[in-house]
């Protein structure tokens, strides 16, 4: 795929709020003025709105990709992410076809323009993109006070992430 997909997901506030409460969020690198879940590596097996999140997006990009990670950032004011890209460096992920997306679940106006390989999208709450890994990706800083929410992910083709003795293993899969 070498182009943005976008599609609307609208989920009951109530029920994410909840599972955004039962995570653990922490400074990570890239993220100013803000907070991630991402080093918690999430396990989503009973978490309702994560499976939502993570069907949708597998719907977009096609039955064959598997969830690597998934996350949520929270932006304050001035909050953004430093540009980057999701390009794997696990060996076992280096020649498979990967994917990333955002999930805009809180995007007050004027909290923070999402840029994606040099181009401001037009996004809003409610809003998925989902796009080749290797798109560099940044977001503009919050100027309000109510706070950006995100949702992250990382998809690939034909592997599959599974957590096995205490650590992740990657293990290939054939197609359906």
């Amino acid at each position: 795929m070498t182009q943005t997909l976008k599609r609307k997901l609208i989920l009951d506030e109530v029920e994410v709020f909840d599972s955004l409460n039962q995570m653990t969020f922490t400074e990570y690198k890239g993220v100013i003025n803000g907070q991630s879940s991402y080093s918690n590596h999430l396990i989503i097996n009973d978490n309702k709105i994560l499976n939502l999140i993570v069907n949708e997006f597998i719907d977009m990009a096609g039955k064959d990709y598997r969830l690597l990670d998934i996350w949520a950032n929270k932006y304050s004011k001035g909050g953004y992410v430093q540009e980057h890209s999701h390009v794997p460096t696990t060996e076992e992920l280096k020649n498979v076809d990967c994917k990333a997306g955002v999930y805009f679940f809180k995007k007050p106006k004027r909290s923070g323009d999402f840029v994606l390989d040099g181009k401001k999208q037009n996004v809003e709450e409610g809003d998925i993109l989902l796009f080749d890994c290797d798109k560099k990706h940044y977001s503009l800083p919050n100027e309000t006070n109510e706070d950006r929410i995100i949702f992250s992910i990382n998809l690939a083709k034909g592997v599959e992430k599974i957590w096995n003795n205490d650590k992740w293993e990657f293990k290939k899969i054939l197609p359906k």
